[in-house]
């Protein structure tokens, strides 16, 4: 083990774990959660997420980080109907010090990260080919133009009229 890891062990304090549960109140067991409740807490909106190093840098994976995990706000939570997703509109970047090791190599390091600081619903992309978003309705469109006797089957493919 690196002696810098051991040091950074030994003067990392305890962590107290914590629910963030809406459920987690010792009177919650036989509770209804209002509707005006349910819809504030699923919003569109930014919320605590942890996110892993490894996956926001996934060129560093030859290297650990302490700790693996950065808090930082997301966007998530429901949209009124499944076509939309909640995205990020607006966001900044933190800074953020990790401890950074590898098998020759162990340093302090600042590493940025990205902060959500405000959300919206907006219509998921369309991901078949030939086919266009209709920002108004949310819907994936067929944007192709068949030949004479041919129309645009479900996939989007131009196939002969049967008769």
């Amino acid at each position: 083990m690196h002696p810098a890891f051991l040091i950074l062990v030994l003067l990392t304090p305890a962590v107290e774990t914590m629910s963030v549960s809406a459920w987690d109140s010792p009177s919650s067991a036989n509770e209804v959660m209002e509707f005006k409740d349910a819809i504030r807490l699923t919003q569109c909106q930014p919320r605590d997420a942890i996110v892993d190093v490894a996956t926001e840098y996934p060129h560093e994976s030859s290297f650990t980080f302490r700790p693996s995990g950065v808090p930082v706000r997301r966007c998530g939570g429901c949209c009124t109907d499944h076509q939309r997703e909640c995205i990020a509109v607006e966001s900044r970047n933190v800074s953020v010090e990790l401890f950074k090791t590898s098998f020759k190599k162990a340093q302090f390091v600042v590493m940025s990260f990205a902060l959500h600081t405000n959300c919206k619903c907006r219509c998921k992309p369309c991901l078949k080919p030939n086919f266009v978003l209709d920002t108004k309705t949310c819907a994936c469109t067929c944007n192709i133009t068949c030949r004479h006797k041919q129309v645009p089957n479900r996939h989007c493919r131009c196939e002969k009229v049967r008769r």
